[in-house]
C-alpha cells in the first residue's frame, strides 16, 4: 500500500471513492482494536494470565521466559487459566498494570503469595456479574440473581445476598459504564464494517457500478491493490480482536453492555443454532454481533508459543460473496499486483520477497473460503509460488504465523504440499545459505561504510551493485527475523539443528546487519536523490569533459600542441575533431545506442599501433569512454529510485520481531559509542511499517488516529533504545566522580620537575578516556537530524533531554527514598533520641553530598549535551519533591502547587512510587517521614523551645535538638523547593489538627456543655473578680479534666508544626538575603508596585485580572523567599465554637501549677511527667484563636486575666494571714502572667491585650511582693 495510491481514482469515480473509504476505515478500526486491547480492565480478565513477549539477553542462548515462575507456583494443576496475549511493549506501555501484576513485581517467594491471592480475590469480586454467553440460555436466572443463591440459604440470607449483588451491580455500572460502551461500540463498528463490505462486494458483483465489475476492477492498476487489501484488512481486524481480546472477554463485554447499558426495553425473540432456546435481544444487530464475536474453539490453556492461531471458520462466520473472494484469491495467486515490488526485486531468487505482501493477504483471505484450503491443486500452486523457501508469514501488525504449525494438523493437503517443498535437506540448505549471506553482507556493507567508498561518482557508476547488495541483505535479514523461532529449525532451546554444519549467527550479528544495512540504504538513497536532482548538470559536465579530451587529442595529431613522440597525422586529428563534434551534438534524451557507437569507434581507433603504443593517448581514450558511460548512467538513473529503495528497505515484517533485540541495541551502543550514529537510519527503516497506514479524509472518523497511534508506538520504541544513553551518562559520570574523590587531586597549571611524580597521570588518562567516550556517545545522538516518524516528529535532542530527565528523576527519587528512612519506633528515652538525631544529621550530610553530586553531574554534562543542566536539575528535583508531597497530602499527584517551576516536557515522565516504610505507618513518602521524625523527637518531656535561641534544646544537657543549623542542613539535602514543600505539608497537617479540634469540641459539648455554660455565668462579667475565689476555678477545672489530655495533644502538635514553619521561613529568608539578594529586592519592588496600583485603582480592582496574576506571582516569590508571618495564617474557614475561650482558660489553669520557668531558655516547661512546653503551647493556642473572630482572642485574654487577678487577690490575702498556700498561688499567678506575655509576643499582638486585663502597675507590685515572700 504505497503513498498516493488512493489519489489515482477520478474524483467522480463512485466505486473508487467507496473502496478507498472502506480501506481507510479498516486501518482505523485495527488501530482502535489494538488500543482498546491494552486497556481491558483487570476485572474482565480475572481468570487470565498475561503473556509476555520474549526479549534477547546479553548472554548468548538466554531468553526471558514469557511467564514468571511465580505464576507457576500460584496456579495448581487443577486450575487452568487462559493466556491473554499482550502486544509488544511499544504498544502496551500505556496499559495501567493490574494490581495482580504489581504484586508479582514487588513480591518474590512463597511467603508473599497470600497477598497476591488477596489482590486476585479483590479483582474477582465482579465475577458473579461478568457472565459470558451462558446468560443467553437463561436470562431470568441471572437477572433474578438466582445464580448466586444456594438451596440451603434461608429467606434472610437470600435477601441479603440479592441486596449485596444489586449494590455490587450499581458500583460496577458507575465505574465501568463508559468502558462498556466503548468496547461495545468497537464490536458494533466491526459489524457495521462487515455489512458495508458485503454491500460493496454485492453491488460490485451485481453491476451497481456502471463501469466496474469484479473482473474489471481487478484489472484496474489501483483497484487490483485495494480490493484484496479491503478483505485483508477486515480479516486482520478480526484476527487482532481474537488475539488480544479473547472470546470469553468479548462475551463478558457484550453481555454486561446488554444488561447494564440498555437502550431498548422491548426484547425480540432470537432463534439461532448458536445459542440456546429462549434467548431474547434488544436490537436486530445483537444476533449477528453475538455470532461474530462468540468465543472460538481455540484451547484456552494454550500458551501461544506456536504463533498466531486463526481459528477455523472464525472469519467465515458472517459470509462474504464466495465468487468475489475466489476471484480475489485467484488474482493474488496468478498476478503480481504491486508493480514496484517487481521493479525492486526483478530476479527470480527474490520471488518470495517480491510476493511477501500478497502471501500475507492470501493467508488471511483464504480463511473466508476455508474449502480452498482443502484443494490440493490450489494449495500446491500457492506454496510452490509463495512459500518455496519460507514458511512464516508476517501479518499487518507485525505478528508472525508459522505455517508449519498453523496448518499442520487442520489441513492435511497443505501439510502435504509443504512437506514436498520444504524437505529437511532443503531447510538445512536454506538455513546455511542464510547464515552465510548474513556474514557476507555484513562484511561487504561494513567495507563500503568504513572505507568511505560511497561517493557520488562511485554510486552513479555502481548503482545496480548497490541495490543488489541492499536486496541480498534485506532478504537475508527478513528470513532470519521471521524464522528465528520456527520449530522446523530448533529442536530445543539450546540451538539450531544445523548449528554444527553451518556458520553460527547470533542475535548480535542480526543487529549488526540491521544497523549497517539501514545506514547503507540511507546513504545510498541520499546520494541517489542528489544525483537525480542534479543529473542534467552532471550529464553536461561529463559531456564537456569528453569533448575536451577529444579536442585535445585532435590538437595533438594536427600538430597544434607539442606532445612527445606523437607524429603528426592529419587524418586522425580530423577524426577526433569530428568525434568531438558528434559528442557536442548529443542531448540528454540521446539513446544509449549512439553512445555505444561512439565507444565502439573509440575502441577501434585505439587499436591502431600509433595510438595503442602511447600510454598518454590510451589514458585520454579511457577517460573519454568513462565520461560517456557516466553520461549513460545519468540518463538511465530512474526518477523513482527513491521508491525502489523504499521498497527494498521495507521492514514492516519486523515491527514486532525487532523489539526482541532491544537489549542488544543497548549493549552495542554502550560498547561502541560510534554505532549510535547508525540508529537514526535504523529508526527510519523500522518506521517503514507506517507506509501501509493511510490517513483518512472521512469526516466520520478520526483521520489521523491510526497513523498517530502507530507512530506513537514506533516513537516509544525509539525512546526505549535511546534511553540507555542517559543511563550510561550517569554511570560514566559516577565513575569520574569516584576517581576525583579517591585518587585524583587538583592538577595545577604549572608543575615543578621535582614534584611531577606526585601526580598520577594514569588516572588522569582514564578520566580523559571516559570523558571522550561520553562525548562520542552524546555526539552520536545530538548529530541525529529531526525525522518524522509517521505523523510525529522524532527530535533526538528532546528524546535525549527526556531520557536524561527520566534518569535524573529516578536517581533523585531513589536517593531520597533510600536515605530518608528513620527508626521512629525506637525512640523511648533521651539516649535513643540522641542516637536517632545523630543518625538524622549524618543522613542529611550524606544526602546533601549526593544531591550536590547530581547537580554537578548535570551541570558538567550540559556542555556535552547542549542543555541547560542546572535548569533541568532544579525542575526535576522540584517535581520529585512536590510529587511526593502531594502523595502525603492526599491530593492528585499530577496537580503540582507550583506548576511554573516544573518543565512541561517532563510531565509525561512518571515519578517512581516506592512502598511505604514499615517504621512509619502514617507517612507514604520521604517528605512525610522526615517531618514525622522531626516532630517525634520534639517531646516536651525532654526538650523545650526557646524563641531567643530559635530552636528546641534538651532540658538536662542544653544540647540542640532541632535548630537553625539542622534546618540549614535540611535545605542542603532537599533544596529550597523541599523546604517550601515541607511548609505546605505542615500547613496540611495543621489543617487536619484544627479539623480534629472542631470534631473533639463538638463531641465534648454533648457531655460538658452545661458545665461550661454554668462556668461562664458564674464569672460574668469578666472585668470583675469572682466572689468564689480561686477555688472556684480549680473546681471547674477538675470537672473538665478528662478533656485536657486530648486537647493538650492537639494544641501541642499544632504548636510544634507552627514553630517548625517559623524555622523553615527563617532559613529561607536568611538564604535569600545571601544567595538571592537581587530576587529579594525584586520581590520588594513588586510588592510596592502592587500596593501603589491598588491605591490608584480601588474601584475596578475586582475585574482586573492583571493584578490578580501579579499578586499570585508575588505570593509565590514571598513563599520561596521566606516571607509571611506563620502565626497570621488562616488555615480554614471555621464556624463559631461557643464557649471555646472558657474551655481554653480552664485548660491553662489546670496546667499552670505543674509548670516551672526555665531561666536558661526563658521558657515555661512541665514537670518530668507532664507534657507541656510553654512556647509550643502558646503557639498552638494562638493558632487556634487566629482561626476565629478576634473577639475570641479578646475573650480569652479577659477570662485568663480575670483568673490572674483572682489568684493575685488570693495570694495577698494568704500572705497577710500567713497561709502556706500563698507560695503556690503566687507561682500560679506568675506562670499565668508569663504565659500571657509569651502568647502576646508569639502572636504579634499589641501589649494592651495584657495590660487592659492586668494593669502594669499591679503586675509590678505583685512581682515585688512575691520576691519578698520568697526571700
Amino acid at each position: 500500500m504505497r503513498k498516493g495510491q488512493f489519489l489515482n481514482f477520478h474524483n467522480n469515480d463512485l466505486c473508487g471513492i467507496h473502496l478507498s473509504a472502506l480501506v481507510d476505515r479498516g486501518h482505523f478500526l485495527i488501530a482502535k482494536a489494538q488500543k482498546l486491547s491494552n486497556e481491558i480492565p483487570p476485572c474482565f480478565r480475572y481468570n487470565y494470565i498475561i503473556q509476555k513477549h520474549k526479549i534477547a539477553t546479553v548472554k548468548d542462548g538466554e531468553k526471558q521466559g514469557k511467564i514468571s515462575s511465580l505464576w507457576k507456583k500460584m496456579y495448581s494443576k487443577n486450575e487452568t487459566r487462559a493466556v491473554l496475549r499482550q502486544q509488544v511493549s511499544s504498544y502496551s506501555h500505556r496499559v495501567t498494570t493490574s494490581p495482580i501484576e504489581k504484586k508479582i513485581k514487588k513480591n518474590s517467594g512463597n511467603e508473599q503469595l497470600s497477598g497476591v491471592k488477596e489482590t486476585m480475590l479483590k479483582d474477582e469480586k465482579y465475577e458473579s456479574i461478568l457472565i459470558d454467553f451462558a446468560y443467553l440460555g437463561n436470562p431470568e436466572k441471572y437477572d433474578s440473581q438466582s445464580h448466586i443463591l444456594r438451596d440451603e440459604d434461608d429467606e434472610e440470607e437470600r435477601r441479603k445476598k440479592i441486596a449485596d449483588q444489586e449494590h455490587l451491580e450499581s458500583e460496577f455500572v458507575c465505574e465501568y459504564d463508559a468502558c462498556l460502551r466503548e468496547y461495545y461500540q468497537l464490536f458494533n463498528d466491526v459489524l457495521v464494517y462487515y455489512h458495508e463490505i458485503y454491500r460493496f462486494l454485492s453491488d460490485l458483483e451485481g453491476g451497481h457500478y456502471v463501469i466496474y465489475d469484479v473482473e474489471i476492477l481487478l484489472q484496474h492498476p489501483h483497484g487490483v491493490k485495494l480490493l484484496p487489501e479491503l478483505l485483508y484488512l477486515y480479516g486482520t481486524l478480526l484476527v487482532v480482536i481474537e488475539m488480544y481480546i479473547p472470546g470469553t472477554i468479548r462475551e463478558r463485554f457484550i453481555i454486561a453492555h446488554r444488561r447494564y447499558c440498555r437502550v431498548d426495553n422491548n426484547p425480540t425473540p432470537l432463534t439461532n443454532s448458536f445459542v440456546a432456546e429462549g434467548v431474547s435481544t434488544h436490537s436486530d444487530n445483537f444476533e449477528p454481533l453475538c455470532k461474530l464475536f462468540q468465543r472460538t474453539e481455540v484451547d484456552p490453556s494454550s500458551d501461544g508459543e506456536s504463533g498466531i492461531t486463526v481459528p477455523e471458520n472464525y472469519l467465515n462466520r458472517l459470509k462474504l460473496p464466495s465468487s468475489v473472494v475466489e476471484k480475489i484469491i485467484e488474482c493474488l495467486l496468478t498476478q503480481e499486483i504491486y508493480g514496484m515490488e517487481t521493479r525492486s526485486f526483478p530476479s527470480f531468487q527474490y520471488l518470495s520477497t517480491r510476493l511477501s505482501m500478497q502471501a500475507s493477504m492470501v493467508f488471511i483471505i483464504l480463511h473466508f473460503e476455508p474449502k480452498l484450503l482443502k484443494q490440493e491443486d490450489t494449495m500446491r500452486q500457492m506454496i510452490d509460488r509463495m512459500f518455496h523457501d519460507n514458511w512464516v508469514v508476517p501479518l499487518y501488525n507485525g505478528e508472525m504465523v508459522d505455517l508449519s504449525v498453523e496448518w499442520n494438523h487442520r489441513y492435511p493437503v497443505v501439510r502435504k504440499a509443504l512437506g514436498i517443498v520444504l524437505t529437511e535437506k532443503k531447510i538445512q540448505s536454506i538455513y546455511a545459505m542464510n547464515a552465510k549471506q548474513i556474514l557476507l553482507c555484513t562484511e561487504e556493507i561494513r567495507r563500503y561504510l568504513d572505507q568511505n567508498m560511497l561517493t557520488d561518482l562511485y554510486v552513479l557508476e555502481h548503482v545496480e551493485k548497490m541495490l543488489e547488495c541492499a536486496r541480498a541483505s534485506n532478504k537475508a535479514l527478513r528470513w532470519r527475523l521471521l524464522h528465528k523461532d520456527s520449530p522446523l529449525l530448533f529442536t530445543d532451546k539450546k540451538g539450531s539443528k544445523f548449528a554444527s554444519t553451518t556458520s553460527v549467527v547470533d542475535d548480535r550479528d542480526i543487529v549488526d546487519l540491521f544497523l549497517l544495512v539501514s545506514s547503507f540504504e540511507a546513504t545510498v538513497r541520499e546520494i541517489c536523490l542528489r544525483l537525480v536532482e542534479e543529473r542534467k548538470n552532471l550529464w553536461s559536465g561529463f559531456k564537456a569533459s569528453a569533448v575536451s579530451k577529444m579536442q585535445q587529442l585532435s590538437s595533438y595529431f594536427q600538430g597544434n600542441d607539442s606532445l612527445a613522440h606523437v607524429p603528426k597525422n592529419e587524418k586522425i586529428g580530423i577524426w577526433f575533431k569530428e568525434m568531438a563534434t558528434e559528442i557536442v551534438g548529443l542531448n540528454f534524451t540521446t539513446t544509449c545506442e549512439d553512445v555505444q557507437f561512439y565507444m565502439d569507434s573509440l575502441n577501434d581507433i585505439g587499436n591502431l599501433h600509433q595510438l595503442d603504443s602511447n600510454a598518454q593517448i590510451k589514458s585520454l581514450l579511457l577517460e573519454t569512454k568513462l565520461e560517456l558511460v557516466r553520461m549513460v548512467k545519468c540518463e538511465e538513473l530512474s526518477d523513482d529510485i527513491d521508491s525502489i529503495i523504499d521498497t527494498i528497505s521495507d521492514a514492516r515484517y519486523a515491527r514486532v520481531a525487532i523489539e526482541y533485540f532491544v537489549p542488544i541495541f543497548h549493549t552495542r551502543s554502550l560498547k561502541d559509542p560510534k554505532s549510535v550514529g547508525y540508529l537514526r537510519p535504523a529508526f527510519i527503516k523500522i518506521a517503514s511499517f507506517l507506509r501501509q497506514v493511510k490517513s483518512s479524509n472521512s469526516t466520520n472518523y478520526d483521520g489521523n488516529f491510526a497513523k498517530t497511534y502507530h507512530s506513537a508506538a514506533v516513537l516509544y520504541f525509539v525512546k526505549e533504545i535511546l534511553n540507555v544513553i542517559p543511563l550510561s551518562i550517569f554511570s560514566t559520570y559516577a565513575m569520574i566522580v569516584d576517581m576525583n574523590e579517591e585518587s585524583l587531586g587538583h592538577l595545577p597549571t604549572k608543575i615543578g620537575a621535582d614534584s611531577i611524580t606526585d601526580y598520577l597521570f594514569e588516572d588522569h588518562y582514564k578520566r580523559a578516556k571516559l570523558t571522550f567516550e561520553l562525548s562520542v556517545l552524546t555526539k552520536g545522538i545530538i548529530d541525529m537530524k529531526e525525522t518524522f516518524i509517521g505523523d510525529l516528529m522524532m527530535d533526538p535532542q528532546k528524546i535525549l533531554e527526556e531520557g536524561l530527565r527520566k534518569e535524573l528523576i529516578c536517581q533523585i527519587s531513589s536517593a531520597m527514598h533510600t536515605h530518608l528512612q528513620f527508626s521512629i519506633k525506637s525512640m523511648k528515652n533521651i539516649k535513643s533520641v540522641q542516637s536517632v538525631l545523630d543518625t538524622f544529621v549524618e543522613t542529611l550530610h550524606t544526602l546533601s553530598r549526593r544531591m550536590e553530586c547530581f547537580q554537578k553531574a548535570i551541570i558538567w554534562l550540559q556542555d556535552f549535551l547542549r542543555l541547560n543542566g542546572l535548569e533541568i536539575y532544579l525542575q526535576e528535583s522540584a517535581r520529585v519533591i512536590w510529587w511526593n508531597t502531594n502523595i502525603d497530602i492526599g491530593k492528585e499527584a499530577t496537580s503540582d502547587p507550583l506548576p511554573s517551576l516544573i518543565s512541561a516536557s517532563s510531565c509525561s515522565i512518571a515519578v517512581p512510587n516506592y512502598p511505604q516504610s514499615f517504621d512509619d505507618a502514617t507517612s507514604f513518602t520521604f517528605m512525610g517521614r522526615t517531618l514525622n521524625m522531626m516532630l517525634k523527637v520534639l517531646d516536651p518531656q525532654i526538650c523545650s523551645y526557646s524563641t531567643y535561641l530559635d530552636g528546641w534544646f534538651f532540658h538536662k544537657t542544653h544540647d540542640p535538638v532541632i535548630d537553625g543549623k539542622t534546618i540549614a542542613l535540611l535545605r542542603r539535602a532537599i533544596g529550597v523547593q523541599g523546604l517550601i514543600a515541607m511548609e505546605t505539608l505542615i500547613c496540611h497537617k495543621i489543617s487536619i489538627e484544627l479539623k480534629n479540634l472542631r470534631q473533639f469540641y463538638g463531641q465534648s459539648l454533648v457531655t460538658y456543655g452545661v458545665t461550661l455554660e454554668k462556668f461562664r455565668d458564674a464569672i460574668f462579667p469578666e472585668w470583675k473578680v469572682p466572689k468564689h475565689g480561686e477555688s472556684f476555678y480549680s473546681l471547674a477545672s477538675t470537672k473538665l479534666n478528662k478533656l485536657f489530655p486530648p486537647l493538650n495533644k492537639i494544641t501541642t502538635r499544632i504548636g510544634k508544626l507552627q514553630l517548625m514553619r517559623r524555622l523553615l521561613k527563617t532559613e529561607l529568608h536568611l538564604t535569600s538575603r545571601i544567595e538571592a539578594e537581587k530576587l529579594l529586592q525584586t520581590c520588594h519592588v513588586i510588592n510596592y508596585d502592587i500596593m501603589s496600583y491598588l491605591e490608584d485603582n480601588r474601584k475596578n480592582i475586582r475585574h482586573d485580572h492583571t493584578i490578580k496574576s501579579m499578586m499570585q506571582v508575588a505570593s509565590q516569590l514571598q513563599e520561596a523567599l521566606g516571607g509571611g508571618i506563620p502565626m497570621s495564617t488562616l488555615f480554614a474557614k471555621t464556624d463559631a465554637l461557643e464557649g471555646l475561650p472558657s474551655l481554653l482558660t480552664l485548660f491553662l489553669i489546670h496546667y499552670m501549677p505543674a509548670v516551672s520557668f526555665d531561666v536558661t531558655f526563658q521558657a515555661l516547661k512541665g514537670k518530668e511527667d507532664e507534657s507541656f512546653d510553654g512556647w509550643v503551647m502558646a503557639s498552638g493556642l494562638g493558632t487556634v484563636l487566629r482561626q476565629f473572630n478576634p473577639a475570641y482572642t479578646k475573650a480569652f485574654f479577659s477570662l485568663f486575666g480575670q483568673y490572674v487577678k483572682c489568684a493575685m487577690k488570693e495570694f495577698l490575702r494568704n500572705m497577710e494571714s500567713g497561709d502556706s498556700m500563698s507560695v503556690s498561688l503566687g507561682k500560679k499567678a506568675s506562670n499565668s502572667v508569663r504565659f500571657m506575655k509569651q502568647l502576646q509576643s508569639i502572636c504579634g499582638l499589641d501589649h494592651c491585650v495584657v495590660n487592659d486585663n492586668i494593669p502594669q502597675s499591679l503586675m509590678e507590685m505583685f512581682e515585688q511582693l512575691q520576691q519578698g515572700a520568697s526571700d
